[in-house]
């Protein structure tokens, strides 16, 4: 061999070697970038649900939520049933009359009777319980007996797998009432409950920058008058501030309006932006407002808000006059959910307009006609559940 073949041999093995090199490092490289790339797909997916609104509570994140009102206390037994529950639908087995009582005045709650309640609840589905901050002694309806009546029936949900949203009904003022004389109202009542209510169950949705907040819902709101949009909502931000730094608890609101009030284009931007708001729920319930309600659920969403969806069995058009309660009915709410709950969130009320009810159950004039369709809806949004978890609440 010579010396240009040796030569020509040591620049071939060096471009060999130079090769190699540049080939692992392009593999080196590759497998760092689909390494990061996976780790960002990771935090990407898990931050997928911190949309303003979407739910926040460890290990609910990706589930839907399927709620129902509550009243706590024991029920007024001067009253006839017909007064309690309303136009004569009366509960029924497995949950008759006597289930709702909890117990006479003066008395510890039934834990037991209470349990049962939530058990038929968990076993169609119901995860959130929305629990009323509403002194029903001036109705005459219900008596909750002080701050150990709510921490148990908290308490007892809970155990049943349920979250715990507070709920503020109508503060009721006169209709020129100032804005920051509600809002002191709303103040002293949230902070109220969030020092009697047990912290761990309550519902927690995400804020628009991401945060979780404490969820108190709230039942109607002032009107925000044309142009005052934007102070509107700083003084509901103000409010959660000031409740954030009073109760040790990162405080946000679920807004309503009652009626179909529909906000305007300016109302819709400054909700948006508000550090307070965390999701639209309008309340109709079974009011006469029923027929209305889809386009107000789809103006709402069109305009880009976090939706919490109210549906109802039926629609009460005026005393022992009902709309409602059979398939056709049930098929317009079933798409409704479909189309706007863009939070995962469901509510099923199925007791009155004004949202005074204790769950869901059977009744005498219509058997599992209600809790059937719920099961169907939660079945249709979430999946089906075994039936197996069903029979065992009945028991």
């Amino acid at each position: 061999m010579n010396h240009k073949d040796t030569k020509g041999t040591k620049n071939r093995n060096r471009n060999a070697v130079s090769l190699l090199r540049v080939l692992r490092a392009f593999v080196v490289n590759t497998w760092l970038r689909l390494c990061c790339s996976g780790l960002s797909a990771l935090f990407v997916s898990n931050s997928a649900f911190a949309a303003q609104g979407d739910v926040a509570n460890p290990g609910r994140e990706e589930r839907w939520l399927f709620g129902t009102h509550y009243l706590v206390g024991r029920m007024n037994q001067a009253l006839n049933p017909a007064e309690r529950f309303g136009d004569q639908r009366m509960p029924a087995d497995p949950l008759p009359l006597e289930t709702f009582m909890l117990g006479d005045l003066g008395a510890p709650i039934d834990v037991a009777k209470l349990d049962k309640q939530f058990g038929y609840l968990q076993g169609l589905g119901i995860n959130l319980l929305i629990v009323e901050w509403w002194q029903m002694r001036r109705k005459g309806l219900y008596f909750p007996d002080g701050p150990a009546d709510y921490a148990t029936t908290i308490e007892r949900a809970a155990a049943h797998g349920m979250l715990v949203a507070p709920f503020i009904p109508r503060i009721v003022l006169p209709p020129e009432e100032p804005l920051d004389q509600y809002i002191e109202t709303l103040k002293a009542q949230a902070a109220e409950i969030l020092r009697i209510y047990p912290r761990g169950p309550l519902l927690r949705l995400y804020d628009r920058e991401g945060r979780p907040r404490v969820a108190v819902m709230l039942h109607e709101t002032p009107v925000c008058k044309p142009g005052e949009a934007r102070e509107y909502v700083a003084a509901f931000d103000r409010a959660a501030e000031e409740l954030s730094a009073q109760t040790g608890e990162r405080v946000a609101f679920t807004m309503a309006r009652r009626k179909l009030r529909l906000p305007g284009p300016e109302e819709f931007d400054a909700w948006k932006q508000g550090a307070s708001f965390l999701a639209f729920y309008p309340l109709i319930g079974l009011s006469r407002f029923y027929p209305e309600r889809a386009d107000y659920y789809q103006s709402l969403q069109a305009a880009g808000l976090p939706l919490i969806v109210g549906l109802a069995p039926g629609m009460h058009k005026s005393e022992n006059v009902w709309e409602g309660y059979n398939e056709e009915f049930f098929a317009k709410e079933n798409d409704l959910a479909r189309r706007c709950a863009n939070r995962r969130i469901v509510v099923f009320d199925i007791f009155n307009g004004f949202l005074e009810g204790r769950g869901i159950y059977p009744t005498k004039q219509d058997g599992d006609l209600v809790p059937n369709w719920v099961r169907s809806v939660i079945a249709d949004l979430a999946g089906p559940r075994p039936e197996t978890k069903q029979t065992a609440a009945h028991e």
